[in-house]
């Protein structure tokens, strides 16, 4: 009798315990479908300035002294909410991204195996977004394999050779420059391909999970016009491309994905051709830690 009263406390605390464990970790995911917090993004100050001088930025340092850049921008705060509770209803038409569940055959040391992003995770992405968009052709056009330096952003003399976070709020490539991909890649063919529909779409896939170090912010394009938008060069050392840096507005909405898993990618759109989809481009920034700073807000 005896060892069974001792055993029926220990029993109901342990119970107890996983009950409390389980009701946190309830708040926590309820926490993370209704979070909103206001964050700090870069944006490329309205100026007069843009009317006559193009914006740029190197992506390395010259051997000149050219600045590294002629951007003039300030941090605005933002108010950033959780993409959890939309995840059912975003579509790449209207907010200009999605959460899309994609799992891959690569181990995360694979992703430095370029043999191994053309052979396997392209075609995976080739085969899913086939299906996805009704594509008559799919095309990689890039891959980019961002590994935070220790020092980022805070670097004392050279930069880190490896591709960091971005810093700036932007939407990766210009329509102008999307059609000079187009002919430079499909050359005999690309002229037909123009008179019809095509699109520049970014894959974001983490290779460390949860997310909470530096995650993406994406803003839905439905409240993004085109006087937000700038040309700007980026340039490097063999070639110099366009992408758009953005200008802040109140009707602004940005999102984040909290605690992005694995098999989870955004997948945002860069560039449309349908001209009633112009605008729906979605700008990106990354973020510091802003799992933590939003926990605490």
């Amino acid at each position: 009798m005896t060892s069974m009263h001792n055993e029926k406390p220990e029993d109901t605390e342990v119970v107890q315990h996983n009950d409390l464990r389980q009701y946190k970790l309830f708040l926590y995911h309820k926490l993370l479908l209704m979070l909103e917090t206001d964050v700090p993004l870069y944006f490329l100050d309205r100026s007069d300035l843009w009317e006559t001088v193009k914006p740029y930025n190197f992506h390395y340092v010259p051997k000149s002294d050219v600045p590294l850049h002629n951007l003039q921008r300030s941090y605005h705060s933002v108010r950033l909410r959780s993409l959890r509770p939309l995840v059912p209803i975003l579509t790449l038409d209207k907010q200009g991204f999605e959460v899309e569940r994609l799992d891959t055959r690569m181990q995360y040391e694979d992703f430095r195996d370029e043999q191994l992003i053309d052979d396997v995770y392209f075609s995976e992405l080739e085969d899913h977004f086939t299906k996805k968009l009704g594509a008559k052709k799919i095309r990689p056009l890039d891959f980019q394999l961002r590994l935070r330096d220790r020092e980022f952003p805070y670097f004392e003399g050279k930069p880190s050779a490896k591709p960091q976070p971005s810093l700036m709020t932007h939407v990766d490539v210009t329509p102008e420059a999307t059609k000079s991909i187009i002919r430079e890649l499909y050359e005999d063919t690309a002229e037909e391909i123009l008179k019809g529909r095509y699109q520049i779409i970014t894959v974001w896939r983490p290779l460390r999970v949860p997310v909470r170090d530096w995650p993406l912010a994406l803003c839905d394009a439905s409240t993004v016009s085109l006087s937000d938008m700038v040309e700007n060069d980026v340039i490097y050392p063999n070639y110099v491309a366009e992408n758009l840096m953005i200008h802040y507005s109140e009707r602004q909405r940005w999102y984040w994905l909290p605690d992005q898993a694995e098999d989870e990618v955004l997948v945002f759109k860069a560039v449309d051709s349908d001209k009633n989809k112009y605008n729906r481009m979605s700008p990106s920034q990354e973020l510091c830690r802003i799992a933590e700073r939003a926990d605490l807000a």
